[in-house]
């Protein structure tokens, strides 16, 4: 029962991936052999609250942890609880343009109202999200300081916002699944029906169709730029506006496919994915070949794991918030040399 409850929650949770179990080598695709030791990493366990369910990259040394009713900052592995306006708004997550612009997503505690609590040079300003209640927010996307674009879980709308003012729009489909930059453009992928999806681009006048075309293979986003993985082979390929770009073909399109990639560019990403005896497998794509790392220390595993998530790529870091069947929690720390 344990490991179908485990094999569920990786399956469906947002954020949270399954990996089959492997431990084979992939191919480097031809050049030069590189640094199979581009990152560090680090084991941080979790022992200021057992009901931390998310993580958010500050930088290298911290991170905000989210609890039921709780948020921390926490750095170089010590928390502090994070008190701005906490009698009137409950920040779940938070994005960050720099260190002195921070959007904070959460609800107002009287009622559940969704709003944003912004940081803006030592102030905190909070507003309400022009959306029904029950909207989830997804992701937000800055296109500069005090402007950004925001997406909802199963919805067809998302919001602008420029320096105080709220903008809503509604595109044609089912409901967008991703939102992500390609350069310093912003684009919103959206599913149709027919499995079919279509490709937009927004900007601050609207948005404007760019293609529609199958929805068979998986997209993901990296800081700026979105890529596909193919099946059978597993053809990488990069996104543009006249169509997909190749990159590399993984050599085991079963085994060495990664859960999940972070990074700033195609030039140079990290995948990781579990492997066998739940260690975890980390591969970096250095814009020539595609490297399993090897300096993955012995206490960076997933054992007794139930499900992981992982945080957005910043500083050259990311964290990976691991959640064991004894609900402990602990905190991977994955940073470029």
């Amino acid at each position: 029962m344990t490991k179908l409850l485990k094999l569920f929650f990786l399956l469906f949770l947002p954020c949270m991936f399954y990996a089959c179990k492997s431990d084979d080598i992939v191919a480097n695709n031809g050049g030069t052999t590189n640094s199979a030791e581009m990152y560090s990493y680090t084991n941080q366990p979790v022992t200021y609250d057992n009901n931390v369910y998310r993580v958010v990259t500050i930088d290298r040394n911290s991170y905000y942890a989210v609890s039921f009713d709780k948020f921390y900052k926490v750095t170089n592995n010590v928390p502090a609880l994070f008190t701005p306006n906490a009698d009137v708004f409950h920040p779940n997550t938070a994005f960050i343009y720099d260190d002195n612009y921070i959007v904070f997503a959460g609800t107002r505690i009287s009622d559940g109202k969704k709003q944003l609590m912004i940081f803006d040079n030592g102030a905190y300003t909070i507003a309400d999200l022009p959306v029904a209640y029950g909207a989830s927010l997804s992701n937000l996307v800055f296109y500069g300081r005090a402007k950004f674009f925001c997406t909802f879980y199963d919805s067809l709308k998302y919001v602008k916002y420029d320096s105080g003012t709220f903008s809503a729009y509604t595109v044609p489909g089912q409901f967008i699944r991703k939102i992500g930059k390609s350069g310093s453009s912003i684009y919103l992928i959206v599913r149709n029906p027919s499995f079919e999806r279509t490709i937009y681009k927004i900007n601050e006048s609207g948005y404007t169709a760019i293609r529609t075309e199958p929805e068979d293979l998986s997209v993901e986003t990296l800081n700026s730029d979105i890529l596909q993985f193919g099946n059978s082979p597993t053809v990488v390929s990069y996104f543009s506006e006249t169509g997909w770009n190749s990159m590399f073909t993984l050599e085991n399109s079963y085994y060495d496919y990664p859960s999940t990639i972070k990074g700033e560019t195609r030039n140079n990403f990290i995948g990781i994915r579990e492997g066998g005896n739940d260690s975890l497998l980390a591969y970096v794509w250095n814009g020539t070949n595609y490297i399993k790392q090897t300096n993955v220390p012995p206490d960076v595993n997933f054992q007794n794991m139930f499900f992981y998530s992982t945080s957005e790529y910043r500083d050259n870091t990311f964290y990976i918030l691991a959640t064991n069947n004894d609900d402990s929690k602990k905190v991977f720390k994955v940073t470029l040399r």
